[in-house]
């Protein structure tokens, strides 16, 4: 399997408070049976969460080695959770943020609990750039569980779904079950993720329930391309 949202890189956003948590982290994954992980660390423009990519690929570089150092199978890729705004392509052209392994594919985020109103708007702008924006885990999204149809206009405008496995167990509450629930039943995703942020994370507790969940819904076929082979078409920059 490979991992397309986590929080990895210690002491830049909510994620991993040190190397060791980090490398404790991925160990873990590896357990599980993941091969790859993409670290997405917050770029939120106006917060302490706005580390450039200068920066952020030192501290890559720096986990990568000790992953190498410590004979942990897992391959690392860089890339951001993005919080949009007007100026998510000026962020991308500058360097304050980056797509997933430098790739067309742009790991986004909304506000959890306010509509944002110039969504379809920035699609628009990231596809005209030849970008493909992956909405991250819709179903906790306010203004989803209002209106369920918003997801099929976001897809027809040219977004991707990312949902996230805890989801299913209910860690966002009853309505973020009930939408991931209809997303998975009804074909609307193309990845699954973890968006992990620390080694204790109950994502790691939940896993092999949360699978089970998952493939009753979908089965093992189409589980299979969410965490592996649509993925690993990100990973290598290629069509979905």
């Amino acid at each position: 399997m490979i991992e397309v949202h986590s929080h990895l890189l210690p002491n830049i956003d909510d994620g991993v408070k040190s190397l060791e948590e980090a490398i404790n982290t991925i160990k873990k994954l590896e357990l599980l049976g993941y091969s790859d992980v993409i670290v997405t660390p917050h770029y939120i423009k106006g917060t302490k969460y706005n580390v450039n990519n200068i920066e952020k690929y030192k501290l890559f570089l720096e986990l990568e080695n000790k992953i190498k150092k410590e004979n942990i199978n897992i391959k690392l890729y860089l890339g951001n959770e993005i919080f949009v705004d007007e100026n998510i392509l000026e962020n991308l052209k500058n360097g304050n943020c980056c797509p997933l392994n430098n790739s067309r594919y742009v790991l986004i985020e909304i506000p959890l609990n306010d509509n944002i109103i110039n969504l379809n708007e920035i699609i628009f702008k990231l596809k005209s750039r030849g970008l493909v924006p992956i909405i991250a885990h819709p179903e906790r999204y306010l203004i989803v569980k209002k209106d369920y149809n918003i997801l099929d206009e976001w897809i027809n405008r040219g977004a991707l779904l990312q949902v996230n496995f805890e989801s299913i167990m209910g860690k966002y509450g009853n309505e973020s079950k009930k939408v991931v629930k209809h997303i998975l039943k009804n074909n609307l995703a193309t990845l699954i993720g973890g968006d992990i942020h620390h080694e204790d994370s109950m994502f790691f507790k939940n896993f092999l329930k949360n699978k089970k969940k998952i493939i009753k819904l979908i089965g093992n076929e189409k589980f299979e391309e969410l965490t592996v082979l649509n993925p690993t078409k990100i990973i290598n920059n290629e069509d979905i």
